[in-house]
């Protein structure tokens, strides 16, 4: 069935049981794994403590520094957080200020 989370302050995540605790589970797994994390067009509303939190715990596990890329049109916050928050150098985000299009081709 498919699930659309719209864009609101106070998500009502419990309805769907133990689905979306699974979902930040294996998100946070991945976070933990990866050697390049692209963040493609997502802002981190101040609203959304949630992504905040799974950044900041999937960070807080690692023993190496992801490689971080930020393909947004207004990304210079993202890449703040990305550093002051989240602890990640400088030298590791890659920014690229640019909009999504369904043609846009991601730079691997």
């Amino acid at each position: 069935m498919p699930i659309i989370i719209p864009p609101v302050k106070n998500k009502s995540y419990d309805f769907y049981g133990d689905l979306f605790v699974k979902l930040w589970e294996k998100a946070e797994e991945e976070i933990i794994k990866a050697n390049k994390i692209y963040i493609l067009g997502y802002s981190f509303p101040i609203t959304d403590t949630l992504s905040s939190d799974l950044f900041k715990n999937a960070f807080s596990k690692r023993k190496t520094i992801p490689e971080i890329i930020i393909i947004n049109p207004s990304p210079y916050e993202i890449s703040s957080k990305f550093k002051y928050e989240f602890g990640i150098p400088e030298n590791k985000i890659t920014v690229i200020k640019e909009y999504i299009t369904s043609d846009y081709e991601i730079p691997i």
